[in-house]
């Protein structure tokens, strides 16, 4: 049983799944593994092959990290940007997203902020780390299909950070804020218990991942049975009304 404390009622208490984010997309999977899980234009991915393509790059990814290493991210967005997110997750690691639109600087100060060794990159975003000899480029766009699927490093502790998120630094250096597993898994129970995400919500994913709204988009469609609708980084944009 878990319990929300509001300050604005009574307390809402409520029987809730797992607090671990990896074991509850592994719910969803479960639950639905034909039903479309991401959409980006005319590519439609369902849960279980969702599934498939984050146990595969995880088996890569596992080889090259250990439990609660801070893994960056630099992507567009993309399948491969939620692909990296649950793979992180399913490594018992920290995600910390670093927008491909950030400045050079900005985009060393968090590596360095954050002591990471290592950052996953696609096609388009590998170009801005190569000259960078501290930290270790891992594609995830890289073909794995010869991979193992023996991957076990489930997340056991839930109270384990998942992610961290930076301030913008518009009044100093930027500053890290960590989110545990099981503080945004309560997050989505309460999001769910008040009905404002739902299971057949089709949620558009709009914010780049600068913001910690992107997170809340798609792990609030894939973690909880809905589907998430990407927008192409080239041809569109949440300014681009045509598109939308």
């Amino acid at each position: 049983m878990s319990q929300i404390i509001s300050l604005y009622g009574p307390s809402i208490e409520f029987v809730s799944t797992s607090t671990n984010l990896f074991d509850r997309f592994v719910e969803r999977v479960f639950n639905h593994p034909n039903k479309i899980a991401l959409i980006l234009e005319d590519q439609l991915i369902t849960y279980g092959e969702l599934y498939w393509l984050v146990n595969s790059f995880s088996c890569r990814l596992s080889q090259i990290v250990k439990s609660g290493d801070i893994v960056c991210q630099c992507v567009e967005r993309s399948i491969e940007m939620v692909v990296g997110i649950l793979s992180i997750f399913m490594c018992n690691t920290v995600y910390c997203p670093i927008s491909p639109y950030d400045s050079d600087q900005r985009r060393r100060t968090l590596i360095n902020q954050t002591n990471a060794k290592i950052i996953l990159v696609h096609n388009s975003t590998a170009n801005l780390f190569n000259d960078n000899d501290c930290i270790s480029i891992v594609p995830i766009d890289q073909d794995n299909r010869n991979e193992s699927f023996a991957v076990d490093k489930a997340v056991n502790d839930p109270t384990a950070i998942a992610f961290i998120v930076f301030t913008s630094g518009s009044t100093g250096i930027p500053k890290g804020v960590p989110i545990g597993h099981r503080n945004f898994s309560l997050y989505l129970d309460s999001m769910c218990h008040e009905e404002y995400i739902l299971e057949s919500d089709i949620i558009l994913q709009v914010s780049r991942d600068t913001f910690d709204a992107h997170l809340q988009e798609i792990l609030g469609a894939v973690l909880i049975g809905g589907s998430c609708v990407l927008l192409n980084p080239i041809n569109g944009t949440h300014l681009n009304i045509d598109y939308l």
